[in-house]
C-alpha cells in the first residue's frame, strides 16, 4: 500500500482484480459479451428507470441516465 498516494494503491487493486478476471476467463468488456454501442442508451435507461427507479441510479454519487451511458461506454 502507497499511503504517501492512494491512487497508485487503487490502480494496482485494479489491475490485480482485472488479472485475477483474465485468469478465470471473465469478460472484461462489454464488446465481450456482445454488447455495441446501439445498445447503450437502452441498458442506460433501464437502469435509470427499471424497477421503479425515478431516472436516478446510486445513493452515495447519484448518477442520471446520460452519466449511467457515458460509463457504459467506457466499458466496450
Amino acid at each position: 500500500m502507497d499511503f504517501q498516494h492512494p491512487e497508485n494503491t487503487a490502480k494496482a487493486g485494479i489491475e490485480a482484480f482485472r488479472k485475477f478476471m483474465r485468469k478465470i476467463g471473465m469478460p472484461q468488456t462489454l464488446a465481450e459479451v456482445g454488447g455495441k454501442e446501439t445498445d447503450i442508451p437502452y441498458l442506460a435507461h433501464t437502469a435509470s428507470y427499471g424497477n421503479g427507479n425515478d431516472g436516478t441510479l446510486g445513493q452515495f454519487v447519484v448518477l442520471q441516465e446520460k452519466d449511467i451511458e457515458n460509463i457504459y461506454r467506457l466499458m466496450l
